[in-house]
């Protein structure tokens, strides 16, 4: 890893299961400087930015969260996001946040939160870890590239080339150009059962 990254806060991998279109369990790798995610459409590029979001957050869980089967799967009855982040305490040690959301009865969602494996409410590992400033750790781009006129584009390139030196950057695009510029491209596509599958190419 170079230098400039050994103090740096960055989040290292995400695991997915059961969160909206991730029926399957996944597990992808991010590079401390730019990551590009692209794939065809509806085959859940987004969804791993809405993952990263949510399992930060403190909004509530709704339905929508959850696996909601179709013809040949059921719907989930638990969706959990798994973050693990790097040099975000004074020991510079890896951390885990988890968000495990389940379904208890007809209406309601029980959300847990876990730190280090550790089950723990919101508000105390926002203590903990000062969520807000965690994720000012890194910046989500959702396809912003695409609306983007010959003159404006590279500019916008230039500046995600500033940004990513100092600043985690992760940017869904369909465009080949903006993946030129990345360090890790993950690539997300169907699988036979129309599940997203996740390719990595470390750069």
């Amino acid at each position: 890893m170079k230098k400039e990254y050994l103090n740096r806060t960055f989040l290292k991998s995400i695991y997915i299961q059961g969160f909206r279109c991730f029926k399957n369990e996944i597990h992808i790798v991010f590079s401390p400087e730019l990551n590009a995610i692209l794939g065809p459409n509806k085959v859940g590029k987004t969804s791993i930015l809405n993952a990263i979001r949510w399992c930060l957050s403190k909004n509530k869980p709704n339905v929508n969260d959850f696996f909601s089967g179709n013809e040949d799967n059921p719907a989930m009855d638990f969706a959990e996001v798994e973050l693990t982040f790097s040099k975000v305490t004074k020991q510079n040690s890896d951390i885990t946040i988890k968000r495990r959301i389940e379904k208890s009865g007809e209406c309601k969602i029980m959300d847990n939160r876990f730190y280090n494996g550790k089950r723990i409410n919101y508000k105390e590992l926002n203590k903990a870890l000062d969520l807000e400033k965690l994720s000012k750790s890194f910046f989500l781009f959702d396809e912003i590239d695409l609306s983007l006129d010959d003159v404006n584009y590279p500019v916008f390139i230039e500046m995600l080339n500033q940004v990513k030196k100092n600043t985690q950057c992760f940017l869904v695009t369909k465009k080949k150009e903006s993946c030129n510029e990345c360090n890790t491209m993950i690539g997300v596509t169907a699988e036979d059962d129309g599940f997203p599958k996740i390719i990595e190419l470390h750069m």
